[in-house]
């Protein structure tokens, strides 16, 4: 995964290694975590609609090499973020 942000100063690049992000551990934790921080009983979400997402997304990375996420640029001031898995 690869978060970039550039601004009109500086240009910011962090990368992390997809299979941390997006694998079946991660999606297993997700909701405790979840419930934990949020202090609700019942996590909105389950482990297993997690997984399924996971796979999902891991398919159509495969799939689309240039998939981006998230792409926000701001044009009155330059700022652009994007996110790529």
């Amino acid at each position: 995964m690869k978060i970039i942000i550039k601004d009109s100063d500086r240009n910011l690049s962090l990368t992390f290694p997809s299979r941390i992000v997006f694998n079946s551990i991660t999606a297993a934790l997700t909701p405790r975590i979840i419930k934990k921080k949020s202090g609700e009983k019942i996590s909105p979400v389950t482990s297993e609609q997690l997984r399924a997402l996971v796979r999902e997304i891991n398919k159509f990375r495969k799939k689309h090499k240039d998939w981006v996420l998230v792409e926000v640029n701001e044009t009155s001031s330059g700022e652009q973020v994007i996110i790529k898995p």
